[in-house]
């Protein structure tokens, strides 16, 4: 695997002695509205032109962006993101075609910039050399109105295999309707593997579990500790979804009052649904 550092600009939450764990997969498709390209730009902050589109995509002015880098298989020389993102626009002919995929992952706050950049890349890393993708990391300052440990880092990989010859067979064992879920499980326990042994080495205390609340309630009535099962019996955290963030800055930009955040929500929800199902359907193979 090959690492192309790009920049790096910058220095769950704890409850009950742990730490955050968050990991969830979604695709990016042009059924949505959306493009590899532009997903890049924002996410990494970056200008990038769209080849396929002749649309430019420019967020350099974005804040929040602590550190990007690009990791790619053995054998594949150093690219920009333009480069790979514009391959991954190029090799999809339908207008439905799913063109990128996105790991979204909390970093503990416990560690401090460097560490959590070498934890995003190891896991993008691991990514990478499972797949035999391109991957692009692009790790994020919590957002000035939220949670100021929400440390994050949003992990963009090809949907085919890339080699010194470019992009080549789809990942079809992320499409696949058995081996889909078994692969998202995968995932999320290597970034829970991944961040423990951050943790560890970092010399801090706390610890990450992937498990649901309602599993580690169980566990823990189990187990008769009654302690551990008071603290997971309540309802799980509802983060605001992208229409809410993005109608909250947009209000604060003009000095207006924000919209009907309800209706926004369950747009949101909406939003969510179609990612489970896409997590543990898939989309159609592409």
């Amino acid at each position: 695997m090959r690492l192309v550092t790009q920049h790096n600009n910058v220095d769950d939450h704890i409850r009950f002695n742990m730490a955050i764990y968050s990991a969830s997969v979604k695709t990016i498709s042009r059924s949505g509205g959306r493009s590899a390209t532009a997903a890049a730009a924002y996410r990494t902050g970056e200008m990038i032109h769209d080849e396929r589109t002749d649309q430019t995509f420019d967020y350099r002015r974005r804040g929040g962006v602590v550190g990007v880098a690009m990791l790619l298989p053995e054998g594949v020389a150093a690219m920009e993101s333009a480069e790979l993102w514009n391959l991954a626009e190029g090799a999809e002919k339908r207008k439905n075609a799913t063109v990128a995929r996105e790991l979204l992952v909390a970093l503990p706050h416990e560690l401090d910039t460097a560490q959590r950049q070498a934890l995003a890349e190891a896991i993008a890393g691991d990514l990478v050399k499972r797949y035999q993708v391109g991957a692009q990391v692009a790790v994020h300052l919590p957002d000035a109105e939220g949670d100021n440990r929400n440390h994050h880092a949003h992990i963009l990989f090809t949907t085919r295999r890339l080699s010194s010859d470019g992009l080549g067979e789809k990942t079809r064992e992320l499409d696949d309707l058995k081996r889909g879920p078994e692969e998202v499980q995968w995932i999320r326990a290597m970034v829970e593997g991944r961040t423990n042994a951050a943790l560890e080495a970092a010399g801090h205390a706390e610890r990450v579990d992937r498990r649901s609340l309602a599993d580690k309630h169980a566990a823990a009535l189990e187990a008769g500790d009654q302690v551990k099962a008071m603290e997971t019996d309540r309802a799980p955290t509802i983060h605001d979804g992208p229409a809410i963030t993005e109608a909250r800055r947009e209000a604060e930009r003009r000095g207006k009052p924000a919209p009907d955040l309800d209706k926004l929500a369950r747009s949101d929800q909406r939003e969510l649904a179609q990612v489970s199902a896409k997590i543990y359907g898939w989309e159609a193979a592409t």
